[in-house]
């Protein structure tokens, strides 16, 4: 838990050089594509290779988490631009709504999909 919040320090900082080096848009794909291409990796190793040591799989885990933290932060000031001014705070309010209902239905649809 403690490498998971120390992680998220570096990801702003990178989040912060890749908008002024690459822009919004290129900087939310690549971070969602480093963060599945992360878990993709991972995935493999876990199912196909059983001797890989656990530190690749952590470094792994922290890269994604990284990646993933940085374009969660990116998203709401993505957000915040795409609506006029009237209708930002509203939108922002509906977007963050959105989001933690579905965090928060995400566990009663597992247990709905995954009958035994």
């Amino acid at each position: 838990m403690f490498l998971g919040g120390v992680c998220e320090v570096p990801a702003y900082i990178l989040l912060l050089v890749l908008m002024v080096w690459a822009g919004r848009r290129p900087s939310l794909c690549g971070l969602f594509l480093i963060c599945g291409l992360c878990i993709a990796v991972n995935a493999a190793l876990m199912f196909a290779f059983t001797s890989v040591p656990m530190s690749a799989k952590i470094i792994l885990l922290l890269l994604g988490k990284m990646a993933v933290a940085a374009a969660f932060q990116l998203v709401y000031l993505f957000t915040a631009e795409l609506f006029t001014t009237q209708q930002r705070s509203l939108a922002i309010c509906h977007c963050c709504f959105a989001g933690r209902l579905g965090s928060i239905a995400s566990p009663y649809i597992n247990d709905i999909l995954v009958r035994d």
